[in-house]
């Protein structure tokens, strides 16, 4: 089931987050070097890593005494998953909308 939320991640999530990020940086401002390398991988190659952790996953799921490669597969998507997640949110964080927030003192709060 992972590997599939892997491809949907690589071939819905990424391509949204680059639409955005081309109106948010229209004006020639770079994306950081870690966004840009998720952006710039072409949906086979996000295919194909998530084709190999399948296959992995089915491996060690038939031979029952192979916990050691489910175990590596099932790290493999969660970290790159998380360095998807990192990349896509570094411009905003970095130089983006985070930065053109009002200062929090101006922001009412409810009493």
């Amino acid at each position: 089931m992972l590997p599939f939320l892997f491809v949907g991640s690589a071939f819905f999530v990424i391509p949204k987050f680059l639409m955005i990020y081309q109106e948010m940086f229209a004006g020639g401002l770079a994306l950081p070097w870690l966004t840009q390398m998720i952006v710039d991988v072409p949906r086979f190659i996000w295919l194909l890593v998530a084709c190999v952790l399948a296959v992995l996953n089915v491996i060690s799921v038939s031979k029952s005494s192979n916990g050691g490669l489910l175990c590596f597969s099932v790290l493999i998507m969660f970290l790159l998953s998380g360095a998807v997640v990192v990349a896509l949110f570094l411009p905003v964080v970095s130089g983006g909308i985070i930065k053109q927030l009002p200062p929090s003192d101006s922001v009412p709060v409810a009493q």
